[in-house]
């Protein structure tokens, strides 16, 4: 394979650095803001295991850990997932679709898991 020779590649410490998660902040219409965060890799590929068997997703399941790992402020823990569950289904799709985004969970994994799930 031949390169240019005006190519400049980024370094290592370049490449790596731009693999880390970061956290950014997400304004939910009639809510306020919220801050999320991208899933790890090693996340990503855990979740997908546990919630997606062939045509087969738990949407509940899969968007309740996506909030518990994805959601930074405010933090909900295991205590919470009643009240997940019981939440209203358009402000928990939105939130875990802009974090499913952020993880690179792109548009054929969001039509298999929502909205509207």
């Amino acid at each position: 394979m031949e390169t240019d020779e005006l190519t400049t590649y980024i370094s290592k410490k370049d490449f790596l650095q731009a693999l880390s998660v970061t956290e950014q902040d997400f304004d939910v219409p009639g809510l306020g803001s919220v801050r999320i965060r991208a899933l790890t890799l090693a996340e990503r590929g855990v979740m997908q295991k546990k919630y997606i068997k062939g045509e087969e997703v738990d949407n509940m399941g899969m968007q309740t850990e996506l909030l518990l790992k994805g959601l930074v402020s405010p933090r909900l823990s295991e205590k919470d997932v009643a009240a997940i569950k019981a939440g209203l289904p358009g402000l928990v799709d939105m939130i875990t679709l802009k974090i499913m985004g952020a993880s690179g969970m792109g548009e054929n994994f969001e039509k298999k898991v929502g909205p509207g799930s």
